[in-house]
């Protein structure tokens, strides 16, 4: 095989491809949320976002159990580079939970204007953090260190806090507030 196809270089091109790939359809299918087809466009971008992070979130550790640090630097790396990738999985895996819960309802225009509007907050704070996180493995310090930035990091996590109180406004809305059409 050749050096320059490393299986870690598969991956990587699996995790990247993945996350465009679901941020792709999430942007198309934005406008469409309450008709069946936008509502399984969603389901299907916030599911290869979830495959490429989790991808992602492998490789990072892969690179944390290879190097030879102390072992408080490997717990920075985790907390700073792996961590927020398992955090925004579970993030989308609960919308995801919510959007299966409610299905019926959200495909049948019974649901208010809000569900709409914290929808596309959701898409654009997860956006946002994968935006952070990709800014933040280009810097200079992260490609000598392995270590993202912890001005990224705290950035990510702050962005994290936020969607899921938007997740949670979501699950209220759908569970609390809906609407005859």
């Amino acid at each position: 095989m050749d050096n320059k196809c490393k299986p870690n270089q598969y991956a990587q091109y699996f995790s990247d491809g993945s996350i465009i790939v679901g941020t792709l359809l999430l942007g198309i299918t934005m406008k469409l949320t309450n008709q069946y087809g936008g509502l399984i466009g969603h389901m299907i971008g916030y599911g290869f976002l979830s495959a490429g992070f989790i991808v992602k979130s492998g490789i990072l550790a892969s690179i944390m159990a290879n190097t030879n640090c102390k072992p408080s630097n490997i717990l920075m790396y985790f907390v700073m580079s792996v961590l927020p990738f398992i955090i925004m999985v579970c993030i989308i895996l609960y919308i995801l939970f919510i959007l299966n819960t409610y299905f019926n309802r959200i495909v049948g225009g019974k649901v208010t204007k809000g569900f709409e509007t914290f929808s596309r907050m959701f898409i654009i704070v997860l956006i946002a953090q994968l935006a952070l996180f990709y800014n933040g493995m280009n810097d200079k310090e992260t490609k000598t260190d392995n270590v993202i930035s912890p001005v990224y990091g705290m950035l990510i996590y702050l962005l994290s806090v936020i969607n899921i109180l938007i997740a949670i406004t979501i699950n209220v809305i759908l569970a609390y507030y809906s609407t005859d059409g």
